[in-house]
């Protein structure tokens, strides 16, 4: 299996993917991704600032840098802020995402997802348990 490499907000994104996104190739290669860590949750990935494994795929992503609208950075940060992450650490998928999970609450989610354009889809707050401490 290759080394895996993830942007801290998608640490949260992939908790919550349905397999809908920005065209069709990012869709095929999110699904793969968002499969490896379904399949096998202690899949180790190593936490990057910038462009990632799932970036790559990305339209919005032209000559290595993000062009959408609401750019990622300030997401990735509040990730690492509120879960105390480290650039450039390994972790293990399910050690993280169970971590943020137990963390996570709705202030938190707005805080870090506010201006994402899926924050409103109801599988964000679902996967992450959000819905149950409201």
């Amino acid at each position: 299996m290759k080394h895996i490499k993830l942007r801290a907000h998608h640490l949260l994104c992939l908790q919550g993917y349905e397999g809908k996104g920005y065209s069709p190739e990012f869709v095929t290669e999110m699904s793969k991704l968002a499969d490896i860590f379904k399949r096998a949750p202690d899949t180790k990935f190593t936490l990057v600032a910038g462009v990632d494994d799932i970036c790559k795929h990305c339209p919005h992503l032209i000559k290595n840098k993000c062009v959408h609208a609401n750019p990622p950075e300030p997401q990735d940060a509040k990730v690492i802020k509120h879960f105390a992450l480290v650039i450039g650490n390994q972790y293990t998928y399910k050690t993280v995402t169970d971590m943020i999970r137990q963390k996570i609450d709705a202030k938190i989610f707005m805080d870090i997802c506010g201006t994402c354009d899926w924050n409103s889809a109801p599988q964000c707050r679902s996967a992450l348990g959000i819905e149950k401490r409201l």
